[in-house]
């Protein structure tokens, strides 16, 4: 019994250890979803760094596992909003995302 018991142990430590090596490194799990003027943007597992967004948007749905920070600027810069996981924001006018490494 302690042989199956600690085989099953050792099989579920693997498996985890996988999951968790599989994960892409520098990113976001889960979409952001940018919504301006009659279009909407999903973005699925972000990468880590900043997403500019060349139409603008004014409403962030992040349903990712992380903070994000929207901003007036293009480049990331100008005044930031940061917006929660599982939250839906209106943020006025915003035209570029940080996802945190």
């Amino acid at each position: 019994m302690r042989v199956i018991t600690r085989c099953v142990i050792a099989a579920a430590t693997a498996a985890s250890a996988l999951a968790v090596a599989t994960a892409p490194a520098g990113a976001a799990t889960g979409q952001l979803v940018l919504r301006g003027s009659g279009h909407t943007t999903v973005i699925v597992d972000p990468k880590a760094g900043c997403l500019s967004s060349g139409v603008g948007f004014s409403q962030v749905t992040n349903d990712t596992d992380v903070y994000v920070t929207v901003h007036t600027g293009l480049r990331c810069d100008g005044s930031g909003l940061v917006v929660s996981p599982g939250s839906t924001v209106s943020v006025g006018s915003r035209h570029s995302v940080r996802v945190p490494s």
